[in-house]
């Protein structure tokens, strides 16, 4: 008399797959970013728009350390200058004697005011990675939202909530992280020159999606299409009963960035494709093995 059989339990194979290539980039992240540092090398991110186009704000720029004599003008270095505790990446401009150096953002008028040494130096700018940034800063807040909403359906969500959920919340994690940290449309009015008229103002982009930038209660319809660092002039006229003219922004998407939006929305969907045939294998593997089980059983009983 012969024992049934167990029903036969499986995993989903594209579930179990995502989460092995999550945690093999996980890891390599981890070792390159520990190996670049063992070496030497930095990293920081752009926080101001003094660099435009070359390093937009949210930019993850990596440093590696040089000696002045090696720098020459055009140069993108890091740097913490004299008397300012904070960090800088601006572009050299002029070689000093005696081993001094100075430094300009590519959109400042003027360079900088202090003389910067070798103990000044964070290092060399090798490699910028626009919006890169912006994800490093988002991820602490990202990663414990999500880890939350895995272990959450994990432990009270029946199995047939469980996925849908996870679908639901993981993407509204992304876009709680999106209002707190506000990378995607930004503008900063950097200085204004006065004119007969009125004056001119130079605004710039500061986040990812290209912006059309405006002045309120100037009286014209005078805009500027701007993209992340980009830099652009505004006629400042008009205004309201003080004089006043407020500068102001809207999305101004086109072509290819609808495609990456598109494309990023139905990623959702593509997980749920990917995941759907080993979720129907699983349910396969349970189902045969429940009912060769139950033919054993009534083998043994003498009813088969």
């Amino acid at each position: 008399m012969r024992r049934p059989r167990r029903p036969v339990v499986t995993r989903p194979a594209g579930a179990a797959l995502g989460l092995a290539i999550l945690l093999t980039l996980l890891a390599a992240a981890i070792l390159a970013a520990a190996a670049w540092w063992m070496s030497g090398g930095r990293w920081l991110t752009i926080e101001s728009p003094s660099m435009g186009q070359a390093a937009p704000v949210g930019t993850l720029v990596l440093t590696r350390p040089v000696a002045v004599r090696d720098l020459a003008p055009g140069d993108v270095i890091s740097f913490m200058p004299p008397t300012v505790p904070h960090l800088y990446t601006h572009r050299v401009v002029e070689i000093l004697p005696g081993g001094g150096l100075r430094t300009q953002g590519d959109v400042n008028r003027t360079p900088d005011s202090w003389t910067l040494h070798q103990g000044d130096l964070t290092g060399r700018v090798v490699a910028r990675w626009w919006g890169v940034g912006w994800i490093l800063k988002a991820l602490p807040l990202l990663a414990v939202i999500v880890a939350l909403v895995l272990l959450g359906t994990a432990r009270f969500a029946a199995d047939e909530w469980r996925k849908p959920l996870r679908l639901f919340l993981v993407p509204l994690a992304f876009s709680v992280c999106g209002l707190i940290y506000r990378p995607w449309v930004g503008l900063m009015l950097i200085d204004q020159t006065a004119t007969e008229g009125g004056g001119v103002g130079r605004v710039i982009s500061t986040g990812i999606l290209p912006v059309k930038a405006f002045a309120l209660n100037a009286g014209h319809d005078v805009t500027v299409h701007l993209i992340a660092g980009q830099v652009g002039q505004l006629p400042l006229v008009g205004g309201d009963q003080k004089g006043r003219v407020f500068v102001d922004g809207a999305i101004d998407l086109y072509g290819w960035w609808w495609v990456a939006i598109i494309v990023v929305c139905l990623l959702p969907i593509a997980y749920e494709l990917v995941t759907m045939r080993g979720d129907r294998g699983d349910g396969r593997g349970r189902h045969e093995g429940s009912d060769e089980g139950e033919h054993d059983t009534l083998e043994s009983m003498g009813l088969a």
